[in-house]
């Protein structure tokens, strides 16, 4: 993470959902993370429509340091039906719109 850092990169990635943080003092699963957001508790991103919605909390990681989860839900097409990922950033200013487009682009580049 600090060579990211020094070179100034934000980064998203995708977390796994055995990966544990610790939020408001308690350490939970991101599993547990992503199933205890309730939809109420997102916000609609009006940058990606009805299809998106997000939320964000600051956690820490205990090799990793300071992070952002954001926890997205978004309807997918094929299967008619939510989805929920969890995405994290060191940029603790990164907002789930623009990390969601991030991990888009990325994903494209590793499928190809």
């Amino acid at each position: 993470m600090g060579a990211v850092n020094r070179a100034g990169l934000s980064l998203v990635t995708k977390v796994s959902s055995n990966m544990t943080f610790s939020v408001s003092g308690q350490r939970k699963k991101a599993a547990r993370i992503r199933d205890g957001v309730t939809m109420p508790d997102m916000k609609q991103s009006g940058r990606k429509g009805w299809q998106y919605r997000s939320a964000r909390m600051i956690a820490e990681h205990p090799e990793i340091g300071t992070v952002v989860l954001m926890v997205s839900s978004f309807y997918d097409e094929k299967h008619h039906k939510y989805r929920r990922i969890v995405l994290m950033s060191h940029d603790l200013s990164m907002q789930a719109p623009a990390a969601i487009l991030m991990y888009k682009r990325r994903w494209r580049i590793e499928v190809w």
